[in-house]
């Protein structure tokens, strides 16, 4: 817009002058003061506007916070036994000498001689009533009425731990890593076995007549093959009888620690794990037997004549197996039977496929088709 009246080069001239001391101000070159005529002091500049904020990067979350960390399931340098180390194999045929080995006459000298089994009756359930829908009240009440003056208890779960926290807390975190309560019972009464001797009975075990002629003097320890008179499917763990503290139990603590890391997936690893394998390896390892040696009759008339273990044939206190448990009632049995074995299995989860898998293959002439594989699902929780 130009000055009105001038002309227009006039009117460029005078706006130039005009310009200049701005110029100059904006350079530094001209500086008035205050009170200067003819001038008033410029406003101060505004001071400049700040930059638009620069967003910062998102803060990053804080990482998760470690989960409290667990015992690990694996047993610790204490807990693991070396079975080679302590009961080393004997580089010789020890039994063929007339001559008993140091390590045999120590145990004897240990025991103080051939104690004889008490008469105390042991069974176990997870309380103090067993469901009667599995175990008929007739089976305890038989094994009662055939050893009048016997002392009886009924262990209940809470019963066990507290013998192992009281008596063998070296056992304990083992005793309560187990999978299954199958190998908690089971484990419990090889210790009950120790702390006070006696008879151990399973709840769907029948007798017909008195252990007392087969817990005579010089018997210190009473186990029964499972199976015939061969240790092909161990000894029997549901029912032995033994003196209190008889050295065969640390052989069977030390068995059961060595196992106690093993994570069962079907009811044949609980017969390896707690069942009747550990107390075919307590032998074997009691004897210093390599891996490779079978157990002969020879080998048990030490133990027999030293330690006072007696190792019966099958049909004296487990004339039945699994196989064929309908065939145990009494006129069945063998003339020799004291009691019976009534295989209700409460701690096995039953699949009827795999039943047919087996007996299918026992048909077809295997054996030991009921020892292969992994076996049965477990019950992880006793839910009778």
């Amino acid at each position: 817009m130009k000055p009105l009246g001038m002309a227009p080069r006039r009117a460029a001239r005078w706006l130039a002058c005009l310009a200049v001391p701005s110029l100059f101000l904006q350079q530094g070159l001209l500086s008035f003061t205050r009170g200067s005529p003819g001038w008033t002091p410029l406003a101060p500049s505004p001071p400049p506007l700040p930059s638009p904020p620069v967003p910062s990067p998102p803060r990053p979350s804080p990482p998760p916070r470690p989960a409290p960390r667990l015992p690990s399931p694996t047993p610790t340098p204490a807990e693991v036994v070396d079975l080679d180390a302590t009961y080393p194999p004997e580089p010789h045929a020890w039994w063929e000498s007339p001559t008993p080995p140091p390590w045999l006459l120590r145990l004897h000298a240990q025991m103080g001689g051939l104690q004889r089994v008490q008469a105390r009756l042991h069974q176990t359930w997870k309380d103090e009533e067993p469901p009667r829908r599995l175990f008929a009240r007739r089976w305890r009440q038989a094994l009662r009425d055939a050893n009048p003056g016997w002392d009886y208890r009924l262990w209940t779960d809470a019963d066990n731990r507290k013998l192992i926290a009281s008596r063998y807390p070296w056992f304990l975190r083992a005793y309560d890593r187990y999978a299954t309560p199958i190998q908690r019972s089971d484990a419990a009464r090889y210790f009950i076995a120790h702390a006070y001797g006696g008879v151990y009975a399973d709840l769907d075990i029948e007798c017909f007549r008195p252990f007392e002629p087969l817990v005579r003097p010089g018997v210190s320890l009473l186990l029964s093959y499972k199976q015939a008179h061969n240790f092909s499917r161990g000894a029997c763990n549901s029912i032995f009888g033994s003196a209190a503290g008889h050295p065969f139990w640390e052989v069977v603590f030390d068995v059961l620690r060595n196992r106690s890391a093993i994570t069962p997936r079907g009811h044949n690893d609980v017969l390896f794990t707690t069942g009747p394998a550990v107390l075919r390896e307590a032998v074997r390892r009691l004897l210093r037997l390599p891996p490779s040696t079978q157990i002969t009759s020879s080998m048990l008339a030490h133990l027999r004549e030293h330690l006072g273990v007696w190792v019966l044939d099958a049909k004296y206190l487990h004339p039945v197996t699994a196989e064929r448990r309908k065939e145990d009632s009494r006129d069945q049995l063998p003339p020799e039977a004291v009691c019976t074995h009534h295989f209700v299995s409460s701690w096995v989860a039953h699949d009827s496929s795999k039943h047919a898998v087996t007996e299918k293959r026992r048909w077809e002439g295997h054996a030991m088709a009921a020892t292969e594989g992994h076996g049965q699902p477990l019950r992880t929780v006793n839910d009778w």
